[in-house]
């Protein structure tokens, strides 16, 4: 996250004989990088950037076995819509998301007998 405050930020004034005004003004130009490759162009960027997130996410849930059988022993074939909705929806929620936790160091994984999530038959 990058954050930028200003304050007290003088109104730009053109004066005779000066510099030409983009060499003056105040700005902030956004690139987007990754891997030292930089992209001016915000679109180009997001969609790299989308598929790789895609592929990430394509390759933890790729055991679709393993889902599947999650899924079956969570739903009744005689279920309304609703009810494999919520019953599926409660079920994710029992899922653990470690994006947001802080990093354990070894020891204290081995000491909480975690093992790493590389993939939907982990959880």
């Amino acid at each position: 996250m990058i954050r930028l405050e200003t304050q007290n930020v003088p109104a730009f004034l053109i004066e005779d004989y000066m510099p030409p005004e983009n060499e003056l003004k105040m700005r902030v130009d956004f690139t987007y990088s990754e891997d030292s490759v930089l992209e001016r162009e915000p679109e180009k960027f997001w969609k790299k950037e989308g598929k790789k997130l895609d592929g990430r996410v394509e390759s933890f849930i790729g055991k679709k076995k393993a889902l599947e059988q999650v899924v079956a022993q969570v739903v009744a074939t005689s279920d309304t819509p609703e009810v494999k909705l919520r019953n599926i929806y409660a079920r994710a929620q029992q899922v653990r998301n470690t994006s947001f936790e802080a990093e354990k160091s070894e020891q204290e994984q081995k000491r909480e007998k975690e093992k790493e999530i590389n993939n939907v038959e982990d959880c």
